[in-house]
Formats: C-alpha cells, structure tokens, sequence
C-alpha cells in the first residue's frame, strides 16, 4: 500500500471585510461569519459523483474533532473528467442542490456554505483530487482561471492570531491559470 494525502493542494477559503476580519459582531456566532451560507458553485461542467448533506452543524464555533469519515462535513465531489474530481467541504446542512449523478454546469449553484465537520469556523475546503473518495485519493495541482491578489498575511499564524493583511506594494495584481500563493488575499471578478 501507500499512503494518500487527499488535500496536498487543498484551499481553505474565508471570506473577509476590509480589515480582515471574519465576521460582524462576535465571532463565536457560526451565523455572524460573512462566509456563512454563501452561495457554492460547480467550478466546472461536470458531474457529481458523491454528496453529504446530513451532518449537523453548531450555532457556536469551537473546534471540534470527529471521527475520521465525518472529518470533511457535508459535501459534494464533482467528476471534472481525466481522473480528476473536485470536492467541496464542510457545507451547511440540508442546503445541497444536487443529487449523485447530476450534471451541473460552471458557475452553478450546488449547496451554501455551513461549518460541519473538522472546521476551525465556516469557510470552504476546496481541493481537487486523483478519485472520489474523501480519504482514498491523491490531491493533485489545479489552477484558477482569473483573480486579483490584493494581499497577504506572511504567515498563517499571522492570519490565524487577526492580524490584518497587508496590501502589496503595487495596484491590485491581477493573475490567471495560477494556483495562489499561500496566505494570499484575493478577489474573483463579480
């Protein structure tokens, strides 16, 4: 055998304010984050191949491990096509829009964003991966297809302790067909 690592190329995406914050008023409201029920859509045509939509979620956030196969929450794997399949983690419950064998189109809503499973509060895992399965797939490098950089934190401590980010020396950095840097801020066109 050998050992897989699903999320080598994961990104855990927040949704931020201005000032890097992750939420209005007190964070420990699992509603009160920006990124909480925000719309999840399919990055591509495709078709979905496994789906949870079942697992509770808490109306305060404070980490909490699960067992191992409730780990990743609620979530969606699409089938992109050539052995590559995307996830989404740690959805909101009963807000999936999609069965197994659906095909969905790019840009098109599948679920809402929640906080379930092992999650330090509501943001979207995202990764893509050699097969379907949560913990049975090799993580494998991805792009994205248009964003600007606005920013970053340095480190992850920096971002994790609430520390703002800061902005780059230049103007927005517009990039495409990348993969962003870690503790990057950025921005997708509307």
């Amino acid at each position: 055998g050998h050992a897989d690592i699903p999320a080598r190329f994961a990104i855990d995406w927040f949704k931020i304010d201005r000032r890097g914050k992750l939420a209005h008023g007190n964070e420990g409201k699992t509603a009160n984050w920006y990124a909480y029920g925000a719309d999840v859509l399919a990055v591509a045509d495709a078709t979905v191949v496994a789906t949870r939509g079942d697992m509770p979620e808490s109306a305060t956030v404070s980490f909490t491990h699960h067992p191992l196969q409730d780990a990743s929450g609620n979530f969606v794997v699409l089938d992109l096509g050539s052995g590559r399949y995307a996830f989404y983690e740690h959805l909101k419950p009963g807000s999936l829009r999609v069965r197994v064998g659906d095909h969905v189109a790019t840009g098109q809503v599948i679920a809402a964003l929640g906080y379930t499973g092992d999650s330090t509060g509501p943001h979207l895992h995202f990764h893509v991966a050699d097969g379907p399965s949560p913990l049975a797939a090799e993580g494998v490098p991805y792009v994205l297809r248009d964003f600007e950089v606005l920013g970053d934190y340095g480190t992850i401590e920096a971002f994790a302790a609430g520390h703002p980010w800061k902005p780059p020396q230049k103007q927005p950095d517009h990039r495409a067909m990348q993969f962003p840097a870690a503790d990057s801020v950025i921005r997708f066109a509307d």
